[in-house]
């Protein structure tokens, strides 16, 4: 396979980007397919195969770790490059986890981009990322969640254990685990879901709303409880002679 005949589906709902990307590409010989939305780019994807796929993070519909899950699930040759003008280590590691071949944070090289599609051409299949793990703490990732605003749900799979949490414009609505519901089930999760495998989905809306609390309260009391579950909640003696002290 060479530049010539080699097939890129580029996703970014800035016009100026998608341009900018596509000319370079098209100059080097690659036929682009341009899209905007993240729903729509599944769409294309469930009807054309590509070799490549370059996908911005924030996108209307679906956002760009979505789109990469659903190609790992469904099309695990296409190989893609993940690029976002909100730099964290934390979306680095969720992105490179979930095999995209590069992360990039905008203003973007276009120069750099055909590089790096120039060299996985060369070295072929030697170079493909075909894991699904993703190493990073859950509570990193219910972060991502939040910021990006999205309706999506989180189904966590762990030790023959599956839970449930949904999340609607920047808050957690809903969790499942088990017989808990709710706020319940959240922390629960948490507590137990120390490794595992979780992939996110589109919704409409979550079945039911069970969890009023900010997402910050969220983060905050999770991260204490995760805390007490990894270093304990301290010896029930010393408790007893911290109070003996204190009368």
């Amino acid at each position: 396979m060479s530049e010539q005949g080699t097939t890129v589906l580029l996703i970014d709902d800035d016009p100026d980007i998608s341009w900018m990307i596509s000319r370079f590409l098209a100059r080097s010989g690659f036929t682009v397919t341009l899209c905007a939305n993240g729903n729509d780019a599944i769409e294309v994807l469930r009807n054309r195969d590509f070799n490549f796929v370059i996908s911005d993070i924030q996108l209307p519909g679906i956002n760009g770790i979505a789109v990469l899950e659903w190609i790992k699930a469904n099309k695990p040759d296409i190989r893609v490059i993940i690029m976002t003008a909100y730099g964290a280590v934390t979306i680095k590691q969720i992105s490179m986890g979930k095999g995209a071949i590069l992360y990039l944070e905008k203003p973007i090289d276009p120069s750099l981009i055909i590089e790096v599609l120039k060299n996985e051409i060369k070295n072929g299949e030697e170079k493909l990322f075909k894991g699904t793990a993703c190493d990073i703490e859950l509570l990193e990732y219910i972060q991502f969640l939040l910021l990006t605003r999205k309706k999506v749900k989180l189904q966590l799979s762990s030790d023959g254990s599956d839970a449930l949490i949904y999340f609607e414009y920047g808050k957690v609505v809903h969790a499942e685990y088990g017989n808990y519901k709710g706020i319940d089930a959240f922390y629960e999760i948490i507590k137990t879901f120390e490794h595992g495998s979780f992939i996110t989905t589109p919704i409409h809306a979550s079945p039911e709303v069970t969890i009023e609390k900010p997402g910050e309260f969220l983060l905050f009391e999770a991260a204490r409880i995760k805390d007490e579950v990894t270093f304990g909640a301290g010896d029930e003696n010393d408790e007893e002679l911290e109070f003996d002290i204190f009368k």
